[in-house]
């Protein structure tokens, strides 16, 4: 037997609810018919636009397949920071954007250049309801889970915890995440959240702002422009983007990171010395796209069909028999929907078996109706 001993700091994770999610339903499809509402998969329902499938088909075709520099292919750094520029008025040279291997591990590698392994600094901060990675990545650097902050009315962010959180802790702190369109609420930041934000941390210069933007096209609100709060501290935050869900790119693993060129340089060194670089055809691929969608229509073509999706499976919700007691908010971004099913509790299924939490709720619909969610206490 076996006498290696694994990392704590990876064994002592939970388990990921979403990728626990995709791999039951995967199983289930072995035998019966399921209808997937668990991670967050665009394809076969939405297919990545043919411009940036051509493109990596050409950069294959023409032996482009080799190394590339460990920041990320010149032309496609240069494609998002014009992007960036353009289209949402962030101001970044090529030189400040790293590539990554999907925005999992953009977000890691901002994580670990700007968060030290212990000492000051080393705790980070998210805002509940929280992406699962915004708990376990600092857990993976530091050893130690994030501090979450609760949130208000429409799942904005609490601001008066989060001041009393960094009143508290200034010193251990070493990183706040920011995600606006969320995942899960599908909420949106309003203006003044991100500027209430903004004048809270700015006060802390040395905690780094990783906000996760990778939902920046998908926001359903009438002319409301992307918000982020890099327009407001530029040199204090790193933003991460990706193919993921901008062009239903999920499993091409396409992602980037953008901020002050210091902090870029250790992410790209920290790619030179684990991955060495990153997929040279799908870089090739969203550079050509990028420059081929500079209006973004093909990317708000991707947002009014999700946009379908959500007001169908909304009016379902609210109209179909069963679905009374859930309280359901109208999403204003991403791609989720998050009700509050509390009135479900104390409730009996037929089988006489009684709904006392979520995972109950979540585990009928599974059995039942071959219905997969993702129970929301996993997001606390």
């Amino acid at each position: 037997m076996s006498k290696l001993v694994p990392n704590p700091a990876i064994t002592s994770l939970p388990p990921s609810p979403t990728i626990d999610i995709f791999l039951l339903a995967n199983e289930l499809r072995k035998s019966r018919t399921v209808y997937d509402f668990g991670v967050g998969e665009m394809i076969p329902g939405i297919e990545a636009p043919q411009v940036f499938k051509d493109a990596v088909c050409d950069a294959i075709r023409s032996n482009r397949i080799g190394y590339s520099n460990p920041q990320g292919a010149v032309e496609l750094r240069e494609a998002i920071a014009a992007d960036l520029a353009h289209n949402f008025g962030m101001s970044y040279a090529p030189s400040q954007v790293a590539v990554c291997e999907g925005p999992r591990a953009a977000l890691y590698k901002a994580t670990l250049a700007v968060m030290p392994s212990r000492g000051p600094r080393s705790r980070a901060v998210a805002f509940a309801p929280v992406y699962e990675s915004f708990s376990s990545m600092p857990q993976l650097v530091s050893g130690v889970p994030s501090l979450l902050v609760p949130f208000v009315a429409a799942f904005q962010p609490d601001l008066a915890a989060l001041r009393t959180l960094l009143r508290q802790h200034a010193e251990e702190i070493g990183v706040v995440y920011i995600n606006s369109p969320n995942n899960p609420s599908g909420v949106t930041y309003t203006a003044e959240t991100m500027q209430a934000l903004a004048a809270e941390l700015q006060a802390y210069p040395h905690i780094a702002i990783i906000s996760d933007e990778v939902y920046r096209t998908i926001n359903f609100e009438p002319d409301a422009g992307h918000r982020s709060i890099a327009q407001l501290l530029p040199e204090q935050t790193l933003v991460v983007g990706g193919i993921s869900k901008e062009i239903a790119g999920t499993g091409m693993r396409l992602g980037f990171v953008a901020g002050p060129q210091h902090i870029i340089n250790v992410i790209a060194a920290a790619t030179g010395y684990t991955s060495s670089c990153n997929n040279l055809p799908v870089q090739l691929g969203f550079a050509k796209f990028l420059e081929a969608d500079v209006d973004l229509k093909q990317r708000h073509a991707i947002r009014d069909r999700l946009r379908t999706k959500r007001d169908l499976l909304l009016h379902q919700l609210r109209t179909l028999p069963g679905f009374g007691l859930m309280q359901v908010d109208t999403p204003t971004g991403a791609m989720y929907v998050f009700p509050n099913v509390e009135n479900y509790y104390g409730k009996r299924t037929p089988a006489g078996d009684v709904i006392k939490t979520d995972r109950d709720l979540a585990l009928y619909a599974l059995n039942e109706a071959g219905v997969v969610t993702i129970p929301g206490d996993k997001m606390e």
